[in-house]
C-alpha cells in the first residue's frame, strides 16, 4: 500500500477517518443501464461472480470452484483473480489480446472468457454494441485531424440520466486501415464512460447531496466532516465518540443513518430518472482508522 495514504490523518485528536464504500457499484451500474436480467439475477442472488466466471472459463462447476477458493487452494485463488481482472477489463472495453498479455495467460483463455461472459450476459453485449452504433450514427465534423492527418468526427451518446457523452475519432488500428477505414471511435471509451458516469458521476454525487442535507439538518456538519469522494467511496473525518455525548443522537446511530442514506439512494435515482429503473439492492462497507492507510472494516 502506498505510504502517501499515511499523510492523510484525522484532524481531530483521537478521531478517525471513515470510508463508506459502495460494493460492486460499477457492476450494478452496468446491470441497471443494460437491463441484463441474468446479471441482475446474479447480483441479487449474491453468487460470487468471479468464481462463476472462473468456473466457466476453466470448465468446472461453480460450487466446486467456490469451495476450492474458500479452502484457500492457491491455484483456484489465482484463477479467480484472473477472472476478476478479466471481468473489469472487459467492462472497460479491453480486448482479448490486451487481457491475455496483462495477465500472462494464453490468448485462447481470454477469448474463452469473453465468449462465456457474453453468452451469459448477452444483453450487456447488445447494449454495448447499440451504444457503439449510436455514436457512429450521431456524429458531426470536429474540425480536427488525427495524428495520421485524417479529419475526425465527434460522436455523441445520450444517457438516460440526461448526460451527453462526446467522443472523438482516432486513427484506426492497422487491420481497419487495410480496409480503407482510416479513423474510428474507441469502443473502449464507449463501453466504459456510460457506466463510470452513472456510477461515480450520478449515484455518488446524489448520495453526497443527501448526506450533506442530513448533516446540516442535524447540526453536526462541524463534527462529521465529508472530506472527499474516491471513485465509489465517500470519506468522512469524525472526532471520537465523546464529542457526541451531549447530543441526542450518538455517533453509532449517525453512522448507521449515513449508511442507510447511501443504500437507499436508488430511490432518488428512480425519482429523478424513472427511465433508469434502478431495481437492484446496494451494499455499503465501512472502514475506519486514524489515517487513510490504516483502515479496518466495521461490522455495522
Amino acid at each position: 500500500m502506498s505510504k502517501i495514504k499515511e499523510c492523510f490523518p484525522s484532524r481531530f485528536k483521537g478521531g478517525n477517518l471513515y470510508e463508506f464504500d459502495y460494493s460492486q457499484l460499477e457492476v450494478i451500474g452496468l446491470a441497471v443501464l443494460s437491463k441484463d436480467e441474468q446479471l441482475k439475477d446474479d447480483l441479487r442472488s449474491g453468487i460470487d461472480m468471479h468464481c462463476q466466471n472462473a468456473a466457466s472459463m476453466y470448465n468446472q462447476g461453480y460450487a466446486d470452484v467456490q469451495r476450492w477458493v474458500a479452502d484457500g487452494i492457491q491455484e483456484w485463488v489465482d484463477k479467480r483473480q484472473i477472472a476478476k481482472v478479466f471481468s473489469f477489463q472487459l467492462q472497460y472495453g479491453s480486448g482479448a489480446a490486451n487481457m491475455a498479455a496483462d495477465q500472462g495467460v494464453p490468448l485462447k483463455l481470454a477469448e474463452k472468457f469473453i465468449a462465456e461472459y457474453y453468452n451469459r450476459y448477452s444483453t450487456v453485449k447488445a447494449w454495448q454494441e447499440s451504444n457503439i452504433e449510436s455514436v457512429k450514427l450521431y456524429h458531426e465534423p470536429s474540425g480536427k485531424k488525427s495524428k495520421g492527418g485524417y479529419p475526425v468526427n465527434y460522436g455523441y451518446l445520450q444517457a438516460p440520466t440526461g448526460r451527453t457523452y462526446q467522443f472523438i475519432e482516432y486513427d484506426s488500428p492497422e487491420f481497419m486501415k487495410k480496409r480503407g477505414v482510416h479513423t474510428s471511435f474507441s469502443p473502449t471509451q464507449i463501453k466504459n464512460y456510460p457506466v463510470q458516469g452513472f456510477s461515480t458521476g450520478d449515484v455518488v454525487p446524489l448520495a453526497v447531496g443527501e448526506i450533506i442535507k442530513y448533516l446540516y439538518m442535524n447540526e453536526i456538519d462541524d463534527k462529521i466532516l465529508l472530506v472527499n469522494t474516491i471513485h465509489d467511496s465517500i470519506i468522512f473525518d469524525i472526532p471520537p465518540e465523546e464529542y457526541f455525548e451531549d447530543t441526542a443522537v450518538k455517533l453509532m446511530e449517525h453512522l448507521l443513518n449515513l449508511k442507510e442514506i447511501m443504500v437507499s439512494i436508488s430511490t432518488s435515482v428512480n425519482n429523478l430518472w424513472p427511465e433508469v429503473d434502478f431495481d437492484l439492492p446496494l451494499k455499503v462497507d465501512i472502514k475506519s482508522g486514524p489515517n487513510w492507510a490504516n483502515l479496518s472494516k466495521l461490522s455495522i
